[in-house]
């Protein structure tokens, strides 16, 4: 497995709005479909494609959390994995790399 967070772009952002979650999760997270839209109105919020080498698997998103006590502080407000790809770790390492990527972020207050 070699997770690699990408950027959304003109070639990836509907693929990302193709991927599902099973059913019975749809009312746990987020459409893509609305997290992408909502990215373009917030624009601290950062979306990214969850890709297995060259494989779109799924989606995460973090964002500033303007109500935390602790200066510079972020949350991821979203991921989900393509149901045909639950269970095999994507989730776990995407959320690796954003804390990863969120240590190296300068504190901006």
């Amino acid at each position: 497995m070699t997770v690699i967070l990408k950027e959304l772009t003109q070639e990836n952002w509907e693929a990302c709005i193709d991927l599902k979650v099973h059913p019975e999760q749809e009312n746990f997270v987020a459409s893509n479909l609305y997290s992408i839209a909502e990215s373009q109105f917030y624009p601290g919020c950062i979306p990214l494609a969850v890709y297995d080498d060259e494989t779109l698997v799924g989606f995460i998103m973090y964002e500033p959390d303007p109500e935390s006590l602790i200066e510079g502080a972020y949350f991821i407000s979203r991921l989900m994995i393509d149901y045909n790809f639950q269970g095999k770790g994507y989730g776990r390492v995407a959320i690796q790399q954003v804390i990863e990527r969120l240590k190296n972020l300068p504190i901006v207050g």
